[in-house]
């Protein structure tokens, strides 16, 4: 991989390190919700809901980990044999993460 690329790759870890913090922060005020439910509301639905949302920022945000530690790899290594398996991982978490994230709105 050239140093452009990685560069490149360099700019997608930041955006997906500032994705992460901007669900931890929609996870946390998710949790403070729930947390200053009355506790009746949080064992009706409206609780279920709000832990299932939890639960789905959660593995949203462990997908992007995930996905910003494969791209970090692809971006450190030299001529890394492993460079694109790192990518392909990289773009499945970034992907599965999407889908974690869109669940936890719907």
């Amino acid at each position: 991989m050239n140093n452009k690329r990685r560069a490149a790759i360099r700019k997608v870890i930041d955006k997906i390190g500032e994705l992460i913090n901007e669900l931890e922060e929609l996870k946390n005020e998710e949790e403070e919700y729930f947390d200053n439910m009355p506790e009746p509301l949080q064992d009706s639905e409206r609780g279920d809901a709000a832990l299932e949302h939890i639960d789905q920022l959660q593995d949203a945000i462990d997908e992007l980990c995930g996905a910003k530690a494969d791209a970090q790899c692809c971006a450190e290594c030299a001529d890394c044999v492993q460079e694109e398996t790192h990518l392909h991982a990289a773009v499945s978490q970034l992907e599965e993460a999407i889908e974690d994230a869109k669940s936890s709105v719907e």
